[in-house]
C-alpha cells in the first residue's frame, strides 16, 4: 500500500490529497501538480486507503468542520490511528475494507478528476 515513499513524501501525498476533501471547491490540478512525480497506483491506494477514510467524513458533514485545510499532524495522527486499527483483529480488518470498498464508489468521481488533471499534465488526455 504504497510503501514507495519515504514518510516525508507520504506527508506530502496525503496533505495534497486532502485538499479534495475540504469545504470548497477542489482544485484537481493543485493535487495533480502536488502527485504528479508519484506511480498513479500507489498515490490511488493512498486516496482510498488512507486520506479517503479519514477525510471523507468532512465533505458529507452538514457543517464541516475543515473549509481550508487539513493539518499535517491531525493527518498524520488520524491515518496513523486508523491503519494501526484497520489490523487489529479480523473485525477491524473486514470493516476497514468495506469502508474503502464504500469510498471506491462514493469519491470515484473526485478521483477521475484527479488522474484526468494528472493526464492532462503529462500530456496523455
Amino acid at each position: 500500500m504504497g510503501s514507495f515513499l519515504s514518510h516525508a513524501e507520504r506527508e506530502v501525498v496525503w496533505q495534497a490529497l486532502s485538499y479534495a476533501f475540504v469545504d470548497n471547491e477542489i482544485d484537481c490540478d493543485l493535487i495533480a501538480r502536488k502527485v504528479i512525480g508519484y506511480e498513479l497506483k500507489g498515490v490511488e491506494d493512498i486516496f482510498f486507503k488512507e486520506v479517503a477514510p479519514v477525510c471523507y467524513p468532512n465533505i458529507i458533514s452538514v457543517i464541516p468542520l475543515v473549509w481550508t485545510f487539513f493539518s499535517d499532524e491531525w493527518l498524520e495522527e488520524e491515518i496513523t490511528s486508523l491503519l494501526e486499527k484497520s489490523n487489529r483483529n479480523a473485525y477491524q480488518r473486514m470493516r476497514y475494507k468495506i469502508y474503502v470498498f464504500y469510498l471506491r464508489w462514493a469519491c470515484k468521481d473526485i478521483w477521475t478528476s484527479i488522474t484526468d488533471s494528472i493526464h492532462a499534465m503529462k500530456g496523455l488526455a
